[in-house]
């Protein structure tokens, strides 16, 4: 029974190491996400990542695995955000002038129009690229899953478990699976 154990760990272990090798870039120049199609045991759904990038921009990259990818757009939405607020607060507090047409106003400025713009890219970006790195990373999984010629999510299945015993007292655990 070690030995069983032994050999199911480092199976998990290789494939853990194999996943951590392999860069988004070099995914993405593999793997095609137009040649998609969503399979029942995928690990990321593509639908629900873009979802989550449309509430908060990065976040669809972080639960389909590109962690520092997510970061990233987020950080970019923040400063882009940043930018604007301080165009329309710069915009609001800025005096007014007589116009050409002789009337008092406000002189409309470039950079709010430019870092809205900025703003509304990045989000739609995020919300797009979501969906291409779910799918990516689902196509990685699969080759991966069909290379090693196991699942990892069918190979152990550790699950916690709450047990009513026979004194009435509640037993709590994990119950710990390995298929073969």
């Amino acid at each position: 029974m070690k030995k069983i154990m032994f050999i199911a760990f480092g199976l998990l272990l290789s494939v853990n190491l194999i996943n951590a090798q392999m860069s988004y870039a070099d995914k993405k120049d593999k793997y095609y996400y137009e040649n998609y199609v969503w399979q029942k045991d995928d690990r990321y759904d593509p639908v629900i990542a873009s979802a989550f990038s449309f509430l908060v921009p990065g976040l669809g990259q972080v639960i389909s695995g590109e962690v520092n990818r997510g970061i990233g757009f987020f950080a970019g939405h923040i400063t882009s955000v940043v930018i604007f607020s301080y165009s329309v607060i710069s915009y609001a507090n800025k005096p007014t002038k007589i116009l050409l047409s002789g009337e008092e106003g406000k002189v409309a400025d470039g950079r709010i129009v430019v870092s809205g713009g900025i703003v509304i890219g990045i989000w739609i970006w995020s919300i797009i690229d979501a969906c291409q790195v779910a799918k990516v990373n689902n196509l990685y999984f699969r080759d991966i899953g069909d290379h090693l010629y196991f699942r990892r999510a069918k190979l152990i299945n550790l699950k916690p478990s709450l047990n009513i015993l026979p004194d009435n007292n509640v037993g709590y655990g994990l119950s710990f699976a390995i298929s073969f």
